[in-house]
């Protein structure tokens, strides 16, 4: 349809299409979720960056008990 915008997401109709929005927009989160999920099983996860950090500073720090204790 050309009129409609590019972006899928409409804004809800105060009398008629709350519904169908929220529908909408809960298909939209599952398919997102979906999407996540085939690729982790295809070995594309990403590791979140706070536990990359996390991981550094566990070795920064064992690093530093080893030269405080010798």
């Amino acid at each position: 349809m050309p009129d409609e915008p590019q972006d899928k997401r409409r804004l809800p109709d105060p009398l008629t299409g709350a519904f169908e929005y929220m529908v909408s927009r809960q298909h939209e989160r599952r398919e997102r979720i979906v999407k996540e999920i085939l690729a982790n099983r295809r070995g594309e996860y990403r590791v979140p960056t706070w536990v990359l950090v996390l991981a550094l500073f566990a070795m920064i720090g064992a690093i530093i008990l080893v030269f405080a204790v010798t």
